[in-house]
């Protein structure tokens, strides 16, 4: 399969629920990954709402979300968009400010 097929596929925790340095850390590196697989760029996660089957979190690109929001369906669809600089943020706050 395909390293860019793989890359959509990736899900994480709630953004908000991260609590360790290490749960940052690990989704840092899956945006880094997605990143580097699909060469773009505003890198994030995406709170993809199914309305059958709930939400989930998704690593994407601000682009994709953008677009899958214009082409949107009633029973999926993306919600909440968090980029990288809220994960380099939390990092740091995680870190003791440092």
């Amino acid at each position: 399969m395909p390293n860019n097929i793989m890359a959509t596929k990736i899900f994480v925790l709630n953004p908000r629920a991260l609590k360790t340095l290490e749960e940052v850390d690990d989704v840092l590196d899956l945006i880094n990954k997605y990143e580097k697989n699909h060469q773009e760029t505003d890198i994030g996660v995406g709170l993809l709402q199914n309305m059958q089957l709930g939400g989930c979190y998704r690593i994407i690109s601000r682009k994709k979300f953008l677009y899958k929001n214009s082409v949107r369906s009633p029973h999926e669809f993306y919600c909440r968009f968090w980029p990288r600089s809220y994960f380099e943020g939390l990092r740091k706050r995680l870190n003791g400010g440092s």
